[in-house]
């Protein structure tokens, strides 16, 4: 069966590109719908915000640090406990 679908020679595949990259020039830029006034309003309240997160930062508590060996990762180079036990358990077995 062949299939319904037309596919496109390698030079009409070059003219449709080159079509539409003349079509995207003659587009207006994105910088012309932007102005720098809205960038600078946009810069000086996002200071603001910033400037009172840090206030909100600086009124929350610390909480005490961690007394020492009271990790909840296990140190490496220590043994585990019950983990020999099975291992014997198993050598034996």
């Amino acid at each position: 069966m062949s299939s319904s679908r037309k596919y496109l020679s390698g030079s009409e595949k070059r003219k449709r590109k080159r079509e539409t990259e003349e079509k995207n020039k003659k587009l207006p830029k994105i910088s012309q719908y932007l102005k720098n006034d809205d960038f600078k309003n946009e810069n000086s309240s996002e200071q603001c915000s910033k400037s009172e997160d840090l206030d909100r930062i600086k009124s929350i508590p610390e909480l005490p640090d961690a007394e020492p060996n009271t990790s909840v990762y296990p140190d490496p180079e220590q043994p585990q406990q019950g983990t020999s036990k099975m291992k014997e358990k198993y050598i034996l077995a």
